[in-house]
């Protein structure tokens, strides 16, 4: 799993409401959510458990992102209209963008 954009060379330049595509499916969704929370866009729920966090768990968004979930094979197709897409490995694009 890996944070991909084709508008942002680093993680500082997304800016506030920017529009994030995550994996629609819970294990990768849970993945997607905890690299968000460790880059400090999101906060979740203290003590939940991180393979089975979903947005329900999020209880802060100081970035004010528009997480948009998507089935994982389209993440690649959303990096031309999302300013990031976090994608699984299976099915990411050449390591480019924000990390």
């Amino acid at each position: 799993m890996g944070l991909y954009s084709k508008r942002h060379k680093t993680l500082a330049a997304v800016p506030d409401g920017a529009t994030v595509t995550l994996p629609s499916d819970p294990v990768n969704a849970a993945r997607a959510l905890n690299i968000l929370a460790q880059v400090g866009w999101v906060q979740v729920k203290p003590g939940t458990d991180p393979l089975v966090v979903s947005e329900r768990d999020v209880v802060s968004n100081p970035k004010r992102l528009k997480l948009v979930p998507l089935e994982a094979a389209q993440a690649p197709r959303s990096l031309d209209d999302a300013d990031v897409a976090a994608i699984p490995r299976a099915t990411s694009p050449s390591p480019t963008g924000c990390a």
